[in-house]
């Protein structure tokens, strides 16, 4: 199976997934692999969504490898989406502990510092820790708060 990723513009899906190859990638029948074809990791489509804020909200196999890949490929977490949310803020609504130690993972304390004081950008102006309290997810709230531990020690 391939996951294709083919970014076109904003006005089109961001994400094709779990499709099998037409012609656009060479197969390789020994591994399972991940293509990307025509990437623009940043890109956002008409509701400021990016891919990794799509394979974020995605439920299917293969997601932690994706987030990865994207992060290797330079995708920017920070990014907003229309309704002011970026990938930090999207992965502690969902709950998914996994997702947001995979993007803070490699990340220097300053970015550690921004990522848990950046609000969203609306009307409720949410940093990550009150998503977490807000939605209940109490493992990431836990998660959070020793994040913020740490990084008051360094």
């Amino acid at each position: 199976m391939y996951y294709i990723f083919y970014f076109r513009s904003k006005q089109e899906s961001l994400l094709e997934a779990h499709k099998e190859s037409e012609g656009e990638i060479e197969e390789n029948k020994n591994k399972e692999t991940i293509e990307y074809v025509n990437l623009e990791v940043n890109a956002q489509d008409m509701n400021g969504w990016t891919p990794l804020i799509s394979i974020i909200m995605a439920k299917f196999d293969k997601r932690e490898e994706i987030i990865k890949a994207l992060i290797k490929l330079g995708a920017d977490p920070f990014l907003m989406s229309e309704d002011g949310k970026n990938a930090f803020h999207w992965a502690t609504r969902i709950g998914c502990k996994n997702t947001l130690e995979l993007l803070i993972d490699g990340l220097p304390s300053t970015e550690i510092h921004r990522m848990l004081n950046t609000s969203t950008e609306n009307e409720l102006k949410m940093k990550p820790l009150f998503i977490a309290a807000r939605f209940d997810q109490v493992g990431i709230f836990e998660y959070i708060l020793s994040l913020e531990q740490k990084n008051r020690k360094t």
